[in-house]
């Protein structure tokens, strides 16, 4: 993700992306979608190619905190 990407992101625009991964021996796709278009206000959601959920919620509660 760019940084316009991320200036995008914050006034709301709607971005998705994906990437592969290996997990458990096995390839999985993850999703994630910000202010995606069916939602309101700030929102971010993770997915994953099995069905899984693996966070929708508030941008904000999205993040890790730096120790």
């Amino acid at each position: 993700m760019t940084d316009s990407d991320w200036e995008s992101i914050q006034n709301g625009d709607n971005y998705f992306g994906e990437v592969q991964e290996a997990y458990e021996g096995e390839t999985i796709t993850y999703y994630w979608e910000f202010n995606p278009r069916s939602s309101k206000g700030n929102i971010v959601s993770v997915t994953y190619d099995d069905g899984g959920t693996g966070f929708v919620g508030p941008i904000e509660d999205g993040w890790i905190p730096e120790s």
